[in-house]
């Protein structure tokens, strides 16, 4: 079939070379040219390139996405922080009651840790059922990692009993 017959707007050439193929861009402009002055050779450009263009909205997304997920994490670590020194800071006249009948600051640490530790742990297993629930979205969008990344919600899960532990340990009766 005549490239005048085709139904495509473009006409696309494809060659390989063994040197650096930007090198090559102007002689193949200049030998279509000398071929048929009436071609328009337009968008010459390397294969590398054509890649590095089609996948920019892509690397868009992720890096979108990815600021949100740091966001995320910082909310959440601050809000952890937030709601445990708020409860540790309520109870310490129970504390006070404790330490008065016997209790000693290693009891109430252990309490304060085994509270704030099953929150989080409970807050933890709901996101990652929430997770689960939303990973076929997120599986065409994260280049290079699976939608169910197991060392991604690991991470996840271990920042934020890292993060309780810090909230528990500071606002605590020493």
């Amino acid at each position: 079939m005549s490239a005048y017959q085709s139904s495509f707007s473009e006409l696309v050439l494809v060659t390989r070379s063994e040197t650096n193929p930007s090198i090559l861009l102007a002689p193949i402009r200049e030998a279509i040219l000398e071929s048929d002055p009436n071609l328009a050779p337009s968008n010459v450009m390397t294969l590398q390139s054509i890649v590095r263009e089609q996948s920019l909205m892509h690397r868009a997304i992720t890096s979108i996405l990815t600021v949100f997920a740091v966001t995320a994490m910082a909310l959440a670590a601050l809000g952890i922080y937030g709601v445990i020194a708020y409860a540790v800071g309520q109870r310490t006249k129970d504390f006070g009651i404790r330490t008065a009948v016997g209790a000693t600051e290693g009891n109430i640490m252990a309490l304060v840790l085994r509270q704030g530790i099953r929150l989080v742990a409970v807050g933890c297993f709901i996101g990652v059922i929430d997770f689960l629930g939303i990973h076929q979205f997120l599986r065409n969008l994260v280049y290079g990692v699976t939608a169910l990344d197991p060392l991604s919600l690991v991470l996840a899960s271990i920042t934020l009993l890292a993060v309780t532990l810090i909230a528990c340990l500071l606002p605590a009766p020493k």
